[in-house]
């Protein structure tokens, strides 16, 4: 007598029970982090909101340390209630998460247009091209005169002064009305920034040279924060000053 196979018994089909959570409040992070120092995060927060006005620090976190040449650099992770930013120290500056996506470049750029102007105090461009911006490389070149006779921390800081002194003439230089766009208040003679941004859009048009015209807002903004004197780089050297001085050259000969 043939038996009779037994019914298969269904299965209740499991329940999923994994959920993807959502992300967790910008508020909620500074209280996650460990370890944390409350100075250091204050600083950097005060730092931001200096430099993006109409802005406020949500979470500050410091990612990385590199050591490089000599100099520590301190790369913190910065959101705000509008943007994100890098912060790199030594010197303090910050960047867009939209121009600078990866950290790692971030961290090159950084270093590396501050090394590469660190050699000398001529201008690496030729007699005519000189010639287009006469006293604003006259300017740079007083403030490596200066320079090399510094000891005291006011003589760096006369430095960094006559840094920013030869961006304005620059801006002022090469400036027209006719690049503020229309119905637009152009920026005040001293806005630096604004002012090479403006320019930027004028001799990198289009959308070919968008990589072009990204890379001089950067640069011009990064070669002004760069020559601010405050109270976050107090402890000045030769070193930092003259990075200042051969960025704000560098800018130039762009």
């Amino acid at each position: 007598m043939t038996k009779k196979p037994k019914p298969k018994r269904k299965r209740k089909k499991a329940v999923d029970e994994c959920m993807i959570p959502p992300p967790m409040p910008v508020e909620e992070l500074p209280d996650l982090v460990l370890p944390r120092n409350d100075n250091e995060v204050g600083k950097i927060a005060e730092y931001v909101q200096q430099q993006a006005k109409g802005e406020t620090v949500l979470h500050a976190e410091k990612v990385t340390t590199e050591h490089v040449m000599g100099r520590k650099h301190e790369c913190w992770d910065v959101r705000t209630n509008k943007e994100r930013y890098w912060v790199i120290t030594s010197p303090t500056n910050l960047y867009t998460h939209k121009l600078f996506p990866s950290l790692d470049y971030t961290i090159s750029f950084h270093i590396g247009v501050a090394a590469r102007m660190m050699s000398k105090n001529e201008p690496g461009v030729d007699v005519l091209e000189q010639m287009t911006m006469p006293d604003a490389w006259r300017r740079w070149e007083q403030a490596g005169e200066v320079l090399n006779e510094s000891e005291e921390a006011e003589d760096f800081q006369a430095v960094e002064m006559r840094c920013r002194e030869c961006l304005i003439v620059m801006v002022r230089t090469l400036s027209t009305p006719s690049m503020v766009p229309p119905d637009t208040p152009a920026p005040k003679h001293a806005d630096v920034v604004h002012w090479c941004e403006l320019i930027s859009n004028h001799v990198a048009k289009g959308s070919s040279a968008k990589e072009v015209r990204g890379y001089l807002k950067a640069t011009s903004k990064a070669a002004w924060e760069l020559g601010r004197v405050d109270e976050f780089d107090q402890a000045e050297t030769s070193g930092e000053t003259d990075d200042r001085s051969e960025i704000s050259g560098g800018l130039l000969a762009a």
